[in-house]
């Protein structure tokens, strides 16, 4: 789809054409605009007599739902743009005072698209383009697109939040089984920015899967990208993939959500047994660190003292700092407020 053209662009372009030009100009615009939005703009008043109703515009009775032709013109022009750095480098498209508006824009639009998504015939057009949207300002985490590095912190609004309200335009179009696999795929996105743990992602997914037939159909989903995964990883030469912080953090992502799932079912023992054999948190000690950790966020004193002392038994060294916890809990009978 061709980048909708700017005023100051339609005004360097007229100013340099003939009155003759011009005229056959506008007459072919005219005939490509439909009569009633010629009418509902006043067009045909203002061509009459333009000194008369310049700059005016036609009342409204009220609110009204947005145009979704119009919204998504907008939107796409506005993804090309920021993914062009019109909004953060120097170029003559859009002015330097315009630029750090963007945040009032993305604001505009991902309000107007929820609610365009009210409408059953919109909805899924509208969840395409909020997701666009979603994964423009993730992209702009990771590189300058706007002139701050962390537009989800300048919306005030969370990335997990953006997420969710994806999820729930989504799942009304999707079949279920495509719902899943898109709610995984996204919540275990690989090499997240670096103000979200996966965490927040994996929470925002988790009320999605309302059912255990649900939790376990995203667990299916979770195992063969883990099982996939796996397999890329030992295909590729070294030079060929990703950082060792990237893989890790797609596997582990991965890991969580499988723990989450299986909590959720309440067969923690399951969560444990998964953890252990594939998860990638580095050596015995940090993975036993990363283990009573998950736990802790989970609430499960009993089964986190357990994983210690086996830890122990098995010749594993733990950190200064979490013998002391661990000896804290078991005096105080209680999870502390914050771990380590």
């Amino acid at each position: 789809m061709a980048v909708p053209m700017r005023l100051t662009e339609l005004r360097a372009i007229a100013s340099g054409l003939t009155a003759e030009q011009l005229t056959g100009l506008l007459v072919e615009v005219y005939r490509c605009v439909p009569k009633t939005a010629r009418e509902g703009a006043g067009l045909d008043d203002f061509l009459r007599d333009p000194s008369e109703v310049r700059g005016k515009r036609p009342k409204q009775s009220g609110p009204s739902a947005p145009d979704m032709a119009l919204l998504a013109l907008e939107a796409e022009a506005f993804i090309q743009d920021a993914y062009a750095s019109y909004y953060f480098a120097p170029n003559r498209f859009i002015p330097k005072r315009e630029r750090p508006k963007w945040r009032f824009i993305v604001m505009r639009l991902y309000k107007a698209l929820q609610r365009a998504g009210g409408n059953e015939q919109e909805r899924a057009e509208a969840a395409d383009l909020l997701f666009r949207l979603y994964t423009l300002l993730c992209d702009a985490s990771k590189k300058l697109l706007f002139s701050s590095s962390d537009p989800f912190e300048s919306l005030r609004i969370s990335r997990a939040d953006f997420f969710r309200a994806i999820l729930a335009l989504k799942q009304a179009v999707l079949p279920p089984e495509e719902f899943t696999e898109f709610a995984v795929r996204h919540a275990t996105a690989d090499a997240p920015d670096r103000y979200t743990i996966h965490t927040g992602l994996i929470d925002a997914a988790l009320p999605f899967f309302k059912t255990p037939d649900a939790k376990e159909q995203a667990l299916a989903v979770c195992r063969r990208a883990q099982s996939a995964m796996k397999a890329s990883l030992r295909g590729q030469p070294r030079a060929g993939r990703l950082s060792s912080y990237q893989e890790d953090g797609g596997v582990n992502a991965l890991t969580r959500m499988i723990f989450t799932l299986h909590a959720a079912l309440h067969d923690h023992e399951a969560a444990i047994a998964d953890f252990k054999a594939n998860g990638r948190y580095g050596g015995p000690e940090s993975s036993l660190y990363s283990l009573l950790r998950t736990l802790y966020d989970f609430g499960q004193m009993d089964l986190l003292l357990r994983e210690y002392d086996r830890a122990v038994n098995e010749g594993i060294h733990p950190r200064e700092e979490l013998g002391k916890m661990v000896q804290g809990i078991r005096d105080a009978g209680r999870l502390p407020k914050y771990f380590g």
